[in-house]
């Protein structure tokens, strides 16, 4: 097994050497890593800001929610569901990560290409007709970005 000899030499002094592990790092399966996500995004969300069309639509408003349990999402407002769905990840990697969230509208499924990213207690969602490459919503883009924290339990 190789190792790696560290050695911290004072001038004037004897050195002190420690032995450390020089082993690589592994890396996530693909379906590991959907799985630390979805661990990531679990939980409510309250509205911090909305964005369409180059205007910000929506500041803070607490009683609109964005959950996710279980591989599973839901938009409220007011403690009443408007849309849910699954959870399918994409890109669990990459940075922005991206996830399809896939809803079932009028008897047909509805799929919301989208970018995310955590820092935090603060998630970032942007959605838009093909996935969008930014965190960003301007005039005639169709774009949809919001900002969430997490709720408190």
């Amino acid at each position: 097994m190789d190792r790696v000899i560290v050695c911290l030499v004072a001038t004037g002094c004897a050195a002190t050497c420690a032995p450390m592990s020089a082993a690589p790092a592994l890396k996530d399966s693909p379906e590991a890593a959907a799985r630390r996500e979805l661990g990531h995004l679990e939980g409510t969300w309250t509205l911090v800001s909305l964005e369409m069309n180059g205007r910000q639509s929506l500041g803070e408003d607490e009683t609109r929610t964005f959950t996710f349990a279980q591989g599973k999402w839901a938009l409220a407002k007011g403690g009443e569901d408007y849309s849910s769905g699954t959870v399918r990840m994409v890109e669990p990697v990459r940075d922005p990560r991206a996830f399809d969230l896939v809803a079932t509208e009028a008897g047909r499924e509805v799929v919301f290409t989208s970018i995310y990213r955590i820092d935090g207690d603060t998630l970032r969602y942007c959605t838009g007709p093909g996935r969008p490459k930014a965190f960003t919503a301007k005039a005639g883009d169709g774009c949809i970005y919001s900002v969430w924290k997490r709720k408190k339990p």
